[in-house]
């Protein structure tokens, strides 16, 4: 697997390769060799700890006879497994491509409508916003455009409300804007991606077929 470094956010390439290899290590046969330069491994583990990716555990060791008498044994938190699947890239093979400026401006406009059609303030029970922010949900737009899944502004639009108005109102287990449009899930080390936004989109496509078809038939009789 390859980290998308252009999608870290708030982690850095070192906590992230941490991130891994705390990952890694769940596997019983894993053997990592770690060589890192100009990075103090017990601070990055600390900060990684401060920021709520990972989880330590003291330990009393077998050896009590000689220093040192204890243990640090360092896991990953939820928070830290979903960095994994949000940042990494399954492809081996990378293309860089070249952002299409008039692609962007369309996202970026396409998103504040999108956003606009979700409730304000934050899902309860998270520190996420309902809406996100325009930076993100343009990336996500661009990223499913560009891996050849088009959509209309209409469409997505159309979708998002369909998908908001199923909750009428109750909106506690609603995906955030963001996540609804793309979410990475790290499943047995893979990496999968939600579709609710192309599902919506091909439900109205298919209903919108099914009624095309209706009407000629109903010209027919």
């Amino acid at each position: 697997m390859i980290i998308d470094t252009e999608n870290l956010d708030t982690l850095t390439l070192p906590e992230m390769a941490m991130l891994l290899l705390l990952y890694d290590k769940r596997t019983d046969n894993s053997k990592t060799v770690l060589e890192v330069k100009d990075v103090d491994i017990l601070k990055l583990l600390d900060k990684l700890q401060d920021k709520g990716y990972i989880t330590s555990t003291i330990y009393a060791t077998d050896f009590d006879y000689q220093p040192p008498y204890s243990r640090t044994c360092w896991s990953l938190l939820q928070k830290g497994k979903q960095a994994i699947a949000d940042n990494l890239v399954k492809d081996k093979k990378i293309t860089k491509i070249v952002s299409n400026k008039a692609l962007v401006a369309r996202c970026d406009a396409l998103a504040q409508k999108l956003m606009l059609i979700y409730p304000e303030g934050t899902k309860p029970g998270t520190s996420l916003k309902w809406r996100g922010n325009i930076d993100v949900v343009s990336d996500k737009l661009q990223k499913h455009i560009k891996a050849g899944h088009d959509f209309t502004d209409e469409e997505a639009i159309e979708a998002t409300k369909e998908y908001v108005g199923n909750f009428n109102g109750m909106y506690t287990t609603m995906r955030v804007l963001p996540y609804f449009i793309s979410k990475n899930l790290l499943k047995g080390g893979e990496v999968e991606k939600t579709r609710d936004f192309l599902s919506y989109i091909e439900d109205l496509r298919t209903s919108s077929r099914r009624a095309v078809s209706k009407n000629w038939e109903n010209e027919l009789k």
